[in-house]
């Protein structure tokens, strides 16, 4: 969860890159429509002018017209043969625009997602192990401590009845208890 929380940041970048790839194919196809419709009359009738109002009249509708055209809800060629009739040159820029977007955008997005992913979950594991780490580390200390209070002569060594007596306290059977640990069996 947290490795997919943390790609966010990277995520949000792919899709700015997308976004301002699209941006600038549409600015050019849009400009291309307008251009159109001023040298040939807004009022201009026929099948391509109204292709050209539908999938290009706009910046949203471009916009989505691009969207559609990489993802699979309209056939390239579809959105291509409107601009066809503005210029012929316009289909080898539809095709350079689904390339891009297919075999370089998207792909390095692809790429680039998953590989922080994958540096993020690694992460994650490090921190899973350090958290680890540290627990036993202060239940470590804990011991430690144990064993330092039960050496009631304060020797540096622990007799067996020290120990017993230590066990003994109430509060140190429920400390053991918390941590269910019978100290009624330490004689075993």
């Amino acid at each position: 969860l947290f490795a997919i929380l943390d790609s966010m940041s990277s995520l949000f970048w792919c899709f700015v890159l997308i976004g301002m790839t699209q941006f600038m194919f549409a600015v050019l196809f849009m400009s291309a429509t307008a251009e159109y419709f001023d040298d040939n009359g807004a009022t201009v009738a026929g099948e391509v002018p109204d292709q050209l109002r539908e999938l290009y009249g706009d910046f949203w509708s471009t916009m989505v017209t691009l969207f559609m055209v990489i993802s699979g809800g309209l056939d390239w060629r579809d959105a291509a043969n409107p601009l066809k009739g503005i210029h012929v040159m316009y289909l080898p820029v539809m095709i350079f625009y689904v390339f891009l977007m297919q075999f370089g955008v998207l792909n390095v997005v692809v790429g680039t997602f998953v590989a922080t992913a994958t540096e993020i979950a690694s992460k994650d594991r490090e921190a899973l192990v350090r958290s680890h780490m540290a627990q036993m580390d202060a239940y470590t200390q804990k011991i430690r401590n144990f064993f330092a209070e039960a050496d009631t002569d304060k020797d540096g060594t622990l007799s067996w009845e020290e120990l017993r007596d230590y066990l003994d306290d109430r509060r140190v059977q429920a400390y053991f208890a918390s941590m269910d640990i019978d100290v009624g069996q330490a004689e075993t």
